[in-house]
């Protein structure tokens, strides 16, 4: 967990943030921040989760299903 919280934080600082209490890097606010130029350009596409599965959901059973198999 300690070198999932220092590659957050280094991420972050590439983004010119400075780091806050108990190790967060970047609050909410500025990392929905449109006049920051890291984030700036960065406009994903706002869409529901089920937007972007139910298309493919048979698919991404399926192979769950025989990853699991696979790894039982």
């Amino acid at each position: 967990m300690q070198r999932q919280s220092r590659s957050r934080t280094s991420f972050a600082a590439s983004l010119g943030a400075a780091p806050l209490k108990g190790g967060a890097a970047m609050s909410a606010y500025q990392g929905a921040s449109h006049t920051d130029l890291a984030l700036s350009d960065w406009q994903p596409m706002a869409g529901s989760a089920d937007a972007d599965l139910l298309p493919e959901l048979g698919t991404l059973t399926s192979r769950a299903r025989d990853l699991a198999a696979m790894t039982s």
